[in-house]
């Protein structure tokens, strides 16, 4: 046999054992670790104040924003009194709640009364419930909103299991 059949003899059987299903192995730690990072990602994700519950961002206006679930609330909730109350934006950027008698909101777990709100950016933001309706003030240079969350409306978040781990040869090679 002359050395060129021994050649496309050789590469032939190269391609062929390269095209097995034979996955490479994943170390078990790291694969742990990836199903753990990807548990409490998903527990943050789908928690009661995480970001699959919000349901809305409404920018405040100046002087009186309406709030509760009627169509015609400036900061319109998913469920509940068609009105809770007001949030007056004054100039000089306070937000002032007043609530609607009766309505059953709360602010940090207390009866809501009349109050100038605290926002997110004073680190613990007021948190106003109606309901199972979580709602609180952002401050984003100089616009103020309300965020608003719903834990029972949320899409639940599936990772896929085509994202599996990163093999450990092809991870250091990555590098």
């Amino acid at each position: 046999m002359n050395r060129p059949h021994l050649l496309v003899v050789f590469l032939s059987l190269a391609a062929l054992v390269s095209c097995t299903d034979r996955a490479p192995e994943v170390d078990p730690a790291y694969r742990a670790g990836i199903e753990a990072a990807w548990a409490e990602r998903e527990a943050r994700l789908t928690a009661d104040d995480g970001w699959l519950t919000l349901t809305g961002l409404y920018w405040l206006d100046e002087g009186p924003n309406i709030v509760g679930s009627a169509d015609d609330a400036a900061v319109r909730l998913p469920d509940g009194p068609a009105l809770v109350g007001s949030l007056h934006r004054g100039d000089d950027g306070a937000v002032t709640l007043l609530p609607d008698s009766g309505s059953g909101l709360t602010v940090n777990d207390e009866a809501a009364t009349e109050r100038i709100l605290a926002t997110d950016t004073s680190g613990s933001p007021d948190l106003l419930h109606s309901g199972r309706i979580l709602f609180y003030l952002i401050e984003r240079g100089p616009r103020i909103g309300v965020r608003v969350k719903d834990p029972e409306v949320f899409m639940r978040f599936r990772r896929e299991d085509s994202e599996a781990p990163i093999p450990a040869e092809l991870r250091a090679s990555l590098r």
